[in-house]
């Protein structure tokens, strides 16, 4: 965490109320909950990916027949059934992205509202910033 220097001048003298510190506090509970969602992100956009590079790997193989792994198995399906698989598979890691996406704006959005409330009332003495 950087340490931040408030001038004198820049300080305030309003009271910090029970109101105020619960507000801080959810600020940084967000702001660790954001941290999650976006390796959540990575993480599927980096499955997608894979999902891609699985698709070009299928349309460019020579076989009729594609080994598709499941688990820990490999099972042996022709190249339709394994791509309408890696379909699936696509689909629903895509609509978690989605989902993961639309979190990480409700929470930029909350987190935004709680920073203006709290700079507005503390000015510079409060160091609000987002990790």
């Amino acid at each position: 965490m950087d340490t931040v220097l408030v001038n004198k001048e820049d300080e305030c003298d309003a009271p910090i109320l029970r109101e105020d510190q619960d507000m801080i506090n959810e600020f940084a509970r967000l702001n660790n909950r954001k941290g999650g969602v976006v390796r959540d992100i990575e993480l599927l956009e980096q499955q997608l990916e894979g999902f891609s590079d699985a698709s070009d790997e299928i349309s460019l193989a020579d076989e009729d027949n594609v080994r598709v792994k499941v688990g820990e198995c490999f099972f042996v399906v022709d190249e339709d059934n394994a791509t309408s698989i890696l379909e699936g598979m696509e689909e629903k890691v895509r609509a978690d992205h989605d989902a993961k996406k639309e979190q990480l704006e409700e929470l930029k959005q909350r987190m935004s509202a709680l920073k203006a409330s709290l700079y507005a009332k503390f000015g510079k003495s409060i160091y609000l910033e987002d990790s």
